[in-house]
């Protein structure tokens, strides 16, 4: 399957001025990868050297969807590395 440009978001915790946080974007990141959703899992693949971490949200530049990163999938494979995603029900807006 080939690659194409996806955005990486880092999220972070901001103050939300009543006592609370709220969940903030910030800039994204253009990375490579693509995104295979199975029955009864979603995996996001990508090249090894992109700097991917847990919690990281994807979001596609081609319709609107967006995926939380959860965990790596098992050692890498050559230059690709695999992650367990979530698809975003309700998106995150940047």
């Amino acid at each position: 399957m080939p690659m194409t440009m996806l955005a990486r978001y880092r999220p972070t915790r901001t103050d939300d001025g009543e006592g609370g946080s709220t969940l903030t974007l910030g800039k994204a990141s253009d990375i490579w990868g693509f995104v295979r959703e199975h029955e009864a899992e979603v995996a996001f693949v990508t090249a090894s050297q992109e700097d991917i971490q847990p919690e990281d949200i994807i979001a596609s530049l081609d319709d609107a969807a967006q995926y939380r990163v959860l965990r790596r999938r098992g050692q890498r494979r050559g230059p690709y590395v695999s992650w367990n995603v979530e698809r975003l029900a309700k998106p995150i807006v940047p």
